[in-house]
């Protein structure tokens, strides 16, 4: 393996009080999903000291984008923008004040290319340094939907953190890393998604294929080299998936994907206008099915639900980690 990129997240650093916050603060965790992250990023740390495993741990910021679940703190949007082309009322918990730092899905994965692009090895923020309050995803959303959303403000819920930001500094250096997407236009994309009207499989494979193109030098690199996805029906790990289905295919690059999912049936549905059966192969048992000489691993499987943590704490702590 040369490289290992796992997704952490901005919920190891639990509820601090300097912000934004920096690579170096320890993490103080309120959450289970924030505590199996860090677990996991000890993990990599001693791995890469005791037999040199290079590795990335990405501390993403709030994730949004099309195609999003309802779970994990950027799931607020997802949440918000089903609900509004619903045309039901918005619930905040809390007075809305609270602030996050959105990062469209996008970026998320032009920072994991670049992660394998640059040889550094370590933990890194991504994020695009700007702090937005949940009030001003609705007024976001009203501009954008040209309807009058109803709020309906509740009682704040336990653990939840007031107030997130990282700091940029260190991916901007070392990464060459700068979020492009703006929170307005990314809520665009996503709100469009809800409603129906771009979302589908040949503008994703569009917009995709644009992406390979732009960064096509780099992924003709890959010829020949071999990379697992864990995770791949999900959020990000089927936007990787993706992109190199799309670059094999739009730009001739020869690069083998083993795709680790739960359903296999649901991956090959989901990839079906994109597979090439020589160069795609599904697993579902994750890394220890994988027999196979691997030189890139992206994790991005983890359950995210926090009924999973209460009734199955063991378990999904196995799963974020093996």
């Amino acid at each position: 393996v040369k490289k290992f990129l796992m997704p952490s997240s901005a919920a190891v650093y639990g509820n601090l009080d300097t912000l934004p916050l920096n690579e170096e603060m320890i993490g103080n965790p309120s959450s289970f999903y924030g505590l199996t992250k860090l677990t996991t990023e000890h993990y990599l740390r001693i791995y890469h000291e005791a037999f040199g495993l290079p590795y990335i741990c990405y501390r993403y910021s709030n994730v949004f984008g099309p195609r999003q679940g309802n779970g994990g703190e950027g799931g607020v949007i997802s949440i918000f923008a089903k609900a509004i082309v619903q045309g039901s009322p918005i619930i905040i918990y809390g007075d809305g004040k609270q602030t996050r730092d959105f990062i469209y899905v996008d970026d998320v994965v032009e920072a994991n290319i670049l992660g394998m692009q640059h040889q550094v090895t370590g933990i890194y923020n991504v994020s695009t340094g700007i702090s937005s309050s949940v009030n001003l995803l609705v007024d976001e959303f009203r501009n954008i939907s040209g309807k009058d959303i109803e709020v309906v403000y509740d009682k704040p819920r336990l653990g939840d953190i007031r107030d997130s930001v990282l700091a940029t500094d260190k991916s901007e250096k070392e990464l060459l890393f700068t979020a492009k997407y703006n929170l307005h236009d990314g809520l665009i994309k996503t709100y469009e998604n809800f409603k129906g009207l771009v979302f589908m499989n040949d503008v994703l494979s569009y917009e995709l294929e644009r992406t390979a193109k732009d960064i096509h030098i780099f992924l003709s690199k890959l010829s020949g080299k071999t990379i697992l996805i864990t995770g791949a029906t999900g959020f990000i790990g089927s936007m990787l998936t993706r992109l190199f289905l799309v670059s094999n295919m739009k730009y001739g690059t020869d690069i083998n994907i083993i795709c680790s999912v739960r359903n296999i049936e649901k991956a090959e549905a989901l990839f079906s206008n994109l597979k090439n059966s020589e160069q795609l192969v599904y697993i579902t048992n994750g890394l220890v099915a994988c027999n196979d000489s691997v030189d890139y691993i992206f994790h991005t499987a983890a359950p995210t639900t926090s009924k999973f943590f209460v009734t199955q704490p063991v378990e999904t702590l196995n799963g974020s980690i093996s």
